[in-house]
């Protein structure tokens, strides 16, 4: 998961408003293992609109702190977007591990209320 910080007004957008761009690792990063490696197929676009309700889900509360074994019910809005919905949790063991598991991050399957 990378997380960019942009002025939208200065990045040119297609005619529905979303925004097309490549990952490239930059081999400069101690992390990368080879040099200018895209991530994903090279050929393809990934294709991002930054219109909230073109998102998976809306409505996140900006943010949300549970106390070890409470658990808590967040409401959110499904929006027009197909993307699974990831909790990070920040201060959990992380790990580059392939025998261990990262506990860092979860896909939360959502139940839904009609």
């Amino acid at each position: 998961v990378s997380i960019l910080r942009a002025d939208l007004s200065l990045i040119n957008k297609s005619n529905n408003g979303s925004i097309q761009f490549k990952v490239v690792l930059d081999s400069r990063d101690s992390e990368v293992n080879e040099s200018d490696d895209f991530a994903g197929d090279k050929e393809e676009w990934t294709s991002l609109n930054p219109s909230v309700a073109e998102g998976a889900y809306t409505g996140f509360p900006y943010g949300v702190s549970i106390a070890g074994g409470e658990s808590k019910t967040i409401e959110l809005t499904r929006g027009l977007g197909a993307g699974e919905l990831i909790i990070y949790y920040p201060y959990n063991m992380t790990t580059r591990s392939i025998l261990i598991d990262d506990k860092t991050q979860q896909v939360v399957k959502p139940t839904y209320n009609f």
